[in-house]
């Protein structure tokens, strides 16, 4: 497993430290241009107070003056998301209320990031499990020097697709398993331009769909999204994560709609009695859409470096009486495992919502 750390920290321009003046906060307003809002901060980065320079404008107003402390200008009670304790529901209605800019805290009230809805959809406490060590059999000849979740849709990477869809939704760690071809998507990987930390799961032999979850080391306290490399779609992951926690799942599946025509009439009785018949009907049944969602706990309960199917791994939840419930899902979603599917993408993300 290798890590990649994130280097764009960007958003360490907001603090500011509380012994800086008036006119150091206006020039970092100057370089922040339309994301001008600091937080306050003392020698430990622990959170004192905002600052916008509609603060320091009112400042003035009341008698203040540039050589006066920051302390007599600053917002003291600002709003905060705490790590570990993330509530989607108030970030929804902060970003309603246009507060957009926003720092995380530790326990220690220490800022160690800072979130923007300006250039992020949500900031769900999860990290992210992609699956890309498939050898994409069923698209060769395109996969034979380059492994599938490399092939472009539109003008990137199937996997850059997934992986920066995910983290417009504030998903800032993935694990990325590898195996067939795996240098390059490494090499991949670790070039792209994005605030995230990346862990490489090198599976030495196919472990199945799900198998790879096993070679996560290391507890963590944020939930687990897990999905193919391969597919392309529209899920929004706020409302996934919400579905999840409102339902208190312990396991949560996308249930995609799949529509069966039958081309003769069904009989509809009862015992052998026809009550009546129904035309070439079309049932609808939602089938599992290979994107996962699970509380922390219950990603190390896999054995190490064993083969297991998603299926089996639901199925002995299921059998565990655990909470697994379904996420319906009714937006875009297109496995790409067929020739046919690929060139059906090209056209398809023209359409689809970043």
């Amino acid at each position: 497993m290798k890590d990649n750390q994130p280097t764009n920290e960007l958003w360490r321009k907001h603090l500011v430290n509380e012994q800086e003046s008036i006119a150091f906060c206006l020039n970092r307003f100057n370089e922040l241009a339309a994301n001008a809002v600091v937080f306050i901060v003392n020698e430990h980065d622990q959170l004192k107070g905002s600052l916008t320079d509609g603060d320091i404008r009112r400042g003035l107003l009341k008698g203040l003056n540039m050589g006066d402390s920051l302390s007599e200008f600053v917002q003291k009670d600002p709003k905060f998301i705490l790590d570990g304790a993330v509530d989607i529901k108030q970030l929804r209605v902060w970003r309603s209320l246009n507060f957009m800019i926003i720092p995380v805290v530790d326990d220690a009230h220490r800022i160690i990031h800072v979130v923007n809805f300006k250039k992020l959809k949500s900031y769900v406490p999860c990290r992210a499990l992609i699956m890309a060590g498939g050898k994409g059999e069923r698209l060769r000849p395109l996969t034979i020097s380059t492994p599938k979740p490399l092939l472009k849709v539109g003008e990137i990477p199937i996997i850059e697709h997934n992986i920066r869809r995910l983290h417009s939704y504030g998903v800032r760690h993935f694990y990325i398993s590898v195996h067939y071809l795996s240098n390059q998507i490494v090499d991949f990987v670790n070039q792209l331009d994005i605030d995230a930390v990346f862990e490489f799961i090198h599976e030495d032999a196919p472990l199945g769909t799900i198998g790879a979850m096993s070679l996560i080391s290391g507890k963590f306290k944020e939930s687990l999204f897990i999905l193919n490399a391969d597919v392309l779609h529209d899920v929004n992951f706020e409302d996934y994560f919400v579905h999840a926690i409102e339902e208190n799942a312990e396991i949560a599946v996308l249930g995609l709609p799949y529509k069966v025509n039958i081309p003769y009439a069904v009989l509809e009785s009862e015992h052998l009695k026809i009550n009546r018949l129904s035309e070439k009907p079309t049932y609808t049944y939602l089938v599992n859409g290979g994107i996962y969602w699970c509380s922390n706990e219950y990603v190390f309960e896999l054995t190490e470096n064993q083969k297991c199917d998603a299926t089996d791994w639901l199925d002995d939840h299921i059998l565990a009486g655990r909470n697994v419930v379904m996420y319906p899902f009714f937006g875009y979603w297109k496995d790409i495992g067929r020739m046919e599917d690929y060139i059906q993408v090209q056209d398809d993300i023209k359409h689809i919502h970043s």
